[in-house]
């Protein structure tokens, strides 16, 4: 139990500060993949005294929305997470209704084809289909997270926000990205920003895997606000420029159709 020295340390958290701060805690959680959340990491994140950071993470356990490794005593998500997102999906249906595109391109390509969203900084793949080449790039597994900007499908979800949306992902992500690649930093992805913007596409050449290019293109809704990405990925070999444009080409007429399909089923 904290004592009153810890106590004194902050003012007591408001509703909203608490479920702000808990937020934060489930987006760190979920940063960190398999490896999990260290308590001393969730400390110096939040910027909160030992105490207060472990009554969030037990708050955010007995609710079954975190879990802790009995072994490494790191913080995972949840069961109740999972179950929470896939009452989420039947609504949304992104994946559903992004399918058949999928197939489509992995059977036009013969490569690997991504579908990312956006969630809060990071990019998370939530459909991934393979093509028939022998050589596949499966770089991405379905739930797994970058932040935003790492890779061809998050770059393309990052150059499609605002202006101050981008900075703001961009500083938020900045000491993150570098477990990616060394290359990575923030001048790089206002740089790559700029290029995608001008190019209408986004392209990974083999920044996060050597021998490895990428190529994506957000999708908007009827509003004009980015809703997702796809993206293609596949040995240098396959993705030499003639081919990079066929490939843009067939992105851009799947997300095309998926944004007909949102709009008139709005």
């Amino acid at each position: 139990m904290p004592n009153k020295a810890d106590r004194a340390l902050e003012p007591s958290p408001s509703g909203t500060q608490t479920f702000d701060r808990a937020m934060t805690i489930l987006r760190l959680v979920a940063e960190q993949d398999a490896a999990g959340l260290r308590l001393v990491d969730a400390v110096r994140q939040l910027q909160l005294n030992k105490a207060t950071t472990h009554r969030l993470l037990l708050a955010l356990m007995r609710e079954g929305l975190i879990a802790q490794d009995p072994d490494t005593k790191t913080y995972r998500l949840g069961f109740e997470l999972f179950a929470l997102g896939m009452a989420a999906s039947r609504r949304f249906n992104i994946k559903d209704m992004c399918e058949p595109s999928l197939l489509r391109l992995a059977e036009q390509t013969g490569e690997t084809i991504y579908l990312s969203v956006r969630s809060g900084h990071d990019a998370v793949c939530l459909a991934r289909e393979t093509g028939s080449n022998p050589i596949q790039t499966l770089t991405l597994a379905v739930g797994d997270r970058r932040p935003l900007g790492v890779g061809a499908g998050s770059l393309a979800l990052l150059a499609a926000l605002e202006a101050d949306q981008i900075e703001q992902a961009i500083i938020a992500n900045q000491d993150r990205v570098q477990r990616y690649s060394p290359v990575f930093s923030a001048d790089l992805l206002r740089q790559l920003v700029t290029e995608t913007r001008r190019r209408g596409y986004s392209l990974n050449d083999g920044a996060i895997t050597a021998g490895m290019k990428a190529v994506g293109v957000p999708i908007f809704n009827r509003y004009r606000h980015v809703e997702a990405a796809l993206s293609i990925a596949a040995v240098d070999a396959h993705m030499k420029p003639d081919r990079q444009e066929v490939l843009v080409g067939l992105l851009r007429e799947e997300c095309a159709r998926i944004e007909k399909s949102w709009s008139a089923n709005a």
